[in-house]
């Protein structure tokens, strides 16, 4: 008797033996009735919309109810407690399955992991009906579908086949998954076509627990002095440290060791050692005893890495992955400011008249590239100008103030750039005679300037003579008199 006044309409049997019953009465809400015991109880799995009149399980282990009074619908039952893998797996790999099926419900292990469960009880095997590799209703004289239709066998291999009386524990399920230390029993049999069988006598052996493996050591760390950098290059910081493993000096291998340097707010931190000792990594240093070896590492500082205090942080990690580290280290890498500006020289071309106003030179923008490690700010970038004196009729000249200067990203399309007047609206900076003036928003960030895009560690500008003063004789006018316009940083 499953409900009053409810008349069955359906009945399946799922491929793990479970019964299920769509029951209904005429337009009033249906139910699908479960049993795991062969019909002697029968649990509710909850109210559908309606009657019942038909049920169907898929080959993945889905029920369906089709229900309806004058309007029909599909429901969607999951009756398997086996959904999906979260783990990833390759073609031929061996996979390590295991079921617990007991009165607490069901679970599913794969590789050692539990992957799905339910609280639904098991109430035993039958012998008659285990079948490995298969779908029980793919046999046709079990009421499935005939072989030609429906072959849901197993394409690939199964070995290793057991059955235990009781529920195993995780760390059994994770021993026989990992084959740890233990006693072992196998044995082999054959069966030829006839339906023969013989098999070899039962065989034993035992795995031993390994000893335990030693946990690596950072012994000593060298100190690192105050670092310098030449301008436009590179620095090589090499470090030594001693490693000791209690397994033995041979079980150091230099190529697991590890050097990295931090430096807070440093867009390169950490900067890493290479992992090749033939290309600048870490190398073997000698033994110490038999126990300790020393290793060391090298990094590169490059010029635009910024001034300042460096965490050493050195590791080793051993083949079996046990790990250690040293970050108790630093050094100072110290200030190095430097420039490198091309053109050397700025020419305005031949054809210039007195009274000519922005005219701009003709083989600019001056690129100054930042080839230490010190940010240069704003007004800190200076030009000293001095007169262009005639080479001819040097009583003539033309005054240092006349010219202006300004930074301006050399993929500007403004003819005037580096001239100071209204039209322009420039931000320009005008020459001071003899007198070092820092030029407006000039910034040299800390950078690679080989980037070459006019802001990564380079500035350009462009230079005006913003007026041609009137009197002047033709002839060439220089700085050979009164010497050289300078470009510097302080």
């Amino acid at each position: 008797d499953l409900l009053s006044q409810t008349i069955v309409r359906s009945l399946l049997q799922s491929s793990d033996g479970t019964l299920y019953a769509g029951a209904g009465f005429k337009s009033s809400v249906g139910n699908v009735f479960k049993s795991t015991d062969n019909g002697t109880t029968w649990t509710n799995t909850g109210n559908l919309a309606s009657t019942v009149w038909s049920l169907l399980q898929s080959s993945d282990g889905t029920l369906y109810a089709g229900t309806g009074s004058t309007n029909g619908d599909v429901f969607k039952i999951n009756t398997t407690f086996i959904r999906s893998s979260t783990q990833t797996f390759n073609q031929g790999d061996w996979i390590h399955l295991l079921f617990i099926l007991n009165n607490s419900g069901k679970k599913m292990f794969i590789n050692a992991k539990e992957e799905s469960s339910d609280t639904l009880p098991f109430s035993g095997i039958s012998l008659s009906r285990i079948l490995f590799g298969g779908d029980f209703y793919a046999q046709e004289g079990d009421g499935g579908y005939k072989s030609g239709t429906r072959n849901t066998y197993f394409n690939g291999s199964i070995d290793e086949v057991a059955i235990w009386n009781r529920s195993l524990s995780d760390t059994e399920i994770t021993n026989l998954y990992n084959l740890t230390f233990g006693k072992y029993f196998w044995k082999a049999n054959a069966t030829d076509s006839a339906g023969n069988v013989n098999n070899t006598a039962i065989q034993e052996f035992n795995i031993s627990l390994l000893p335990p493996n030693a946990v690596p050591e950072i012994l000593f760390v060298e100190n690192i002095s105050t670092q310098s950098i030449n301008e436009n290059s590179f620095l090589n910081i090499t470090v030594s440290f001693r490693v000791s493993d209690a397994d033995g000096v041979s079980s150091i291998d230099f190529n697991r060791a590890r050097l990295n340097l931090t430096k807070a707010s440093h867009e390169r931190s950490p900067i890493y050692n290479y992992t090749s000792s033939t290309s600048g990594g870490c190398f073997d240093s000698g033994d110490i005893d038999s126990t300790t070896a020393n290793i060391s590492c090298n990094a590169y500082i490059w010029y635009f890495d910024p001034a300042g205090q460096y965490n050493i942080s050195v590791s080793y990690a051993d083949g079996n992955n046990e790990f250690a580290q040293n970050i108790t280290h630093n050094f100072t890498l110290a200030s190095t400011i430097a420039i490198l500006i091309s053109p050397n020289n700025l020419t305005f071309g031949t054809s210039i008249f007195v009274g000519q106003d922005n005219l701009t030179s003709d083989n600019d923008p001056i690129e100054i590239n930042n080839t230490g490690n010190v940010l240069i700010s704003s007004g800190n970038v200076r030009i000293t100008g001095r007169n262009l004196v005639g080479e001819v009729t040097k009583t003539q000249y033309i005054p240092a103030v006349n010219f202006t200067i300004e930074a301006v990203n050399k993929t500007t399309t403004n003819i005037n750039a580096g001239c100071k007047n209204a039209a322009s609206g420039s931000n320009a900076t005008a020459f001071v005679n003899n007198t070092a003036a820092g030029i407006t928003n000039s910034v040299l960030a800390i950078g690679n300037h080989s980037i070459q895009n006019g802001t990564s560690g380079q500035e350009h500008i462009f230079v005006c003579l913003i007026d041609v003063p009137m009197g002047l004789n033709p002839q060439s006018y220089s700085t050979l008199e009164l010497g050289a316009w300078t470009l510097d940083i302080i």
